[in-house]
């Protein structure tokens, strides 16, 4: 059985995460706002898939316009840019359940009344799980996916 093994060569990601990170930071807003929008009628876990397949093809299609791609086709490339979005989706679902559990188990009540249709936790939430998810995503995505 053979070792899978994560090489990252530090000069080319140093180099590829600038733009990066300023093509993450565009999509990430689409990303929140779709999130914020739709949490409150179809809840957290819904909204968080809605906003990642959104935010998926058009992050795909930034850099698709900005980077060199390793892969020869575009299927291929979609399948692997939703493959490690999967890894930010879990991540972020991970982390949006824990912290609507911990804030739950604390003030049941003032949660009803203040969290479940608030727009700014959603926003607040949001920017926890995408502090972990960018680091994921930009490491897969340079390893496997985009170069400068």
């Amino acid at each position: 059985m053979k070792k899978i093994k994560f090489k990252i060569k530090k000069k080319e990601y140093l180099s590829f995460l600038p733009r990066f990170s300023i093509l993450a930071v565009i999509t990430y807003f689409l990303d929140i706002t779709i999130f914020s929008l739709f949490r409150a009628e179809i809840g957290s876990n819904f909204a968080a898939i809605l906003s990642f397949v959104i935010s998926q093809l058009f992050l795909f299609t930034l850099l698709k316009l900005s980077l060199n791609i390793r892969v020869k086709s575009l299927k291929q490339g979609l399948i692997i840019q939703f493959l490690i979005g999967i890894g930010s989706l879990i991540i972020h679902l991970s982390i949006i359940n824990l912290i609507d559990f911990i804030i739950f188990n604390l003030n049941k009540g003032f949660y009803y009344q203040n969290y479940i249709k608030s727009f700014y936790y959603a926003v607040f939430i949001k920017l926890i799980c995408g502090s972990f998810g960018y680091i994921w995503s930009s490491i897969m995505i340079n390893i496997y996916l985009f170069k400068k």
